[in-house]
This record gives C-alpha cells, sequence and structure tokens, in this order.
C-alpha cells in the first residue's frame, strides 16, 4: 500500500509540475507572457475562492506576505485586480479580481481545457469517471482537515 500510494503521491506531483510547463509553453497565451504562473494561479484563486485578504491568499498559496504582495502589486499594475475595503470594517481590504482578469482567465481555462481535450484524446470514459472520483474523495478529505 505504501509503495503504491508513494508512486501516485510522486506521480501526482509530476503531472502538476509537466502539466502546467506543458501548457505555459505550449498555448504560448498572453496572458503566460504578461504574467508568471504565480500571479495566474493568484487570479485562479480569486475566481474559485471570490475576494480573498492578503493574508489568506498568502495562507493558500504558500509563501510569504511579501512574494503576495509583489504579486498583488504586480496584477493591480495590470488592471487583473484591485483592493475594495469591507463596508462595515475600513480596516479589512479584499482583493477582487476585474473584468479584464476575468476575461483572461476565463480565455486561459478554455484554451487549456482544449488543449487537454486533444491531448487526452485517448483516455476512455471510464478512466476519467475514476479519475473524478479519485480526485473528489482526495479533495473531500482534503476540505475535511
Amino acid at each position: 500500500m505504501n509503495t503504491k500510494l508513494y508512486e501516485a503521491i510522486q506521480l501526482f506531483e509530476e503531472v502538476m509540475i509537466y502539466g502546467t510547463n506543458h501548457i505555459m509553453n505550449e498555448l504560448k497565451l498572453d496572458i503566460f507572457k504578461e504574467l508568471s504562473l504565480e500571479q495566474v494561479r493568484l487570479l485562479e484563486l480569486l475566481v474559485t475562492k471570490g475576494p480573498l485578504t492578503s493574508t489568506e491568499i498568502t495562507e493558500l498559496q504558500g509563501g510569504h506576505k511579501s512574494a503576495t504582495s509583489n504579486r498583488l502589486k504586480k496584477l493591480i499594475q495590470k488592471d487583473y485586480v484591485r483592493f475594495e475595503q469591507k463596508e462595515d470594517d475600513h480596516r479589512i481590504k479584499h482583493v477582487v479580481i476585474t473584468d479584464k482578469g476575468l476575461v483572461a482567465t476565463k480565455l486561459a481555462n478554455e484554451l487549456s481545457f482544449n488543449y487537454f481535450k486533444s491531448l487526452l484524446s485517448d483516455v476512455s470514459e471510464e478512466e476519467i469517471e475514476q479519475f473524478i472520483m479519485t480526485f473528489r474523495k482526495v479533495k473531500a478529505i482534503l476540505s475535511a482537515n
């Protein structure tokens, strides 16, 4: 069991690393020329989770507050995100994705999906179902902890 689990974890890490690099190199999207991988992931995080504080972003992405601050500064300069103060507590600022950020993220996701769809055309429907079930289970376990 441990050997198989170790192999599964290693494969997952490799797929995540190589898959991301593969997309960035193959698709050559404008968003990947203008933004770092970490900045693109931050935009994806905002699309998925909605407005977040800088601290929440740092916790979800890992790393240091200074790295998050630098990413946000660059994304604000390029009009991909903006800060909004919370109405009932002006000390709290949320990072909100802009329309430009949403459009860029949506386009990148659509092109990535179509690319992977063609790349994985030999994967059967049954294998995809098994993949989905496994990842739902892992997600549920991670969400519970």
